[in-house]
């Protein structure tokens, strides 16, 4: 049985509150897109890692994914494998972190996780936030909009995984997974011509 919409609003209320907060003091430049980008982001987030989660830890992460998506400019595919700690990334995690950004479209998650599963590796959590992103003529994040309001929708995709990976490690499975999403996005892209 899950969790009543009111319910998991209480619980989230107070952390994205100071998020909000933290947001505002941290970030006054590109506050505004990151603020919309989080309200997006917390929507994927369960009340149970609410509750588990500092205000901080959530900004770093929040922050973190937002900056990252930011850096994809005009590429179509970024991903990154990582072991965040408190002095890079301002938060930790038992395990690595998997994270992407692309154009929406289906089949994502799943073939993800079926590269995950091929390689052996366990998911601890996923979140993954549709967003509408408008971006200037150099890629940048301008403005955070709803999915359906925007001209173009990305996904956003944070994987908290079951282990920590060596570097080695964390560079073959960063480039495996943009494989498979590179797979991903030509089959869609050719599916009408087929």
């Amino acid at each position: 049985m899950g969790i009543s919409i009111e319910t998991r609003e209480h619980a989230i209320a107070p952390v994205r509150d100071r998020l909000m907060e933290l947001i505002a003091e941290r970030r006054p430049t590109d506050g505004t897109a990151l603020r919309e980008f989080a309200a997006v982001y917390l929507r994927r987030l369960s009340a149970d890692t609410a509750e588990s989660m500092s205000a901080d830890e959530l900004f770093a992460e929040v922050a973190g994914a937002f900056d990252f998506a930011a850096s994809r400019g005009d590429r179509a595919t970024i991903v990154r494998a990582f072991n965040p700690t408190l002095a890079e990334h301002g938060y930790e995690r038992w395990g690595s972190v998997l994270e992407t950004n692309v154009d929406d479209m289906p089949f994502l998650v799943d073939s993800v996780r079926a590269e995950l599963t091929a390689e052996g590796i366990g998911i601890q959590r996923v979140l993954h936030p549709i967003v509408g992103f408008e971006r200037d003529d150099a890629g940048a994040i301008s403005r955070v909009l709803h999915p359906r309001e925007a001209s173009a929708r990305e996904s956003v995709m944070h994987f908290d995984l079951d282990r920590r990976l060596d570097g080695a490690a964390l560079e073959a499975l960063a480039e495996a997974v943009r494989a498979v999403l590179d797979d991903v996005r030509r089959a869609v892209i050719d599916f009408p011509a087929m």
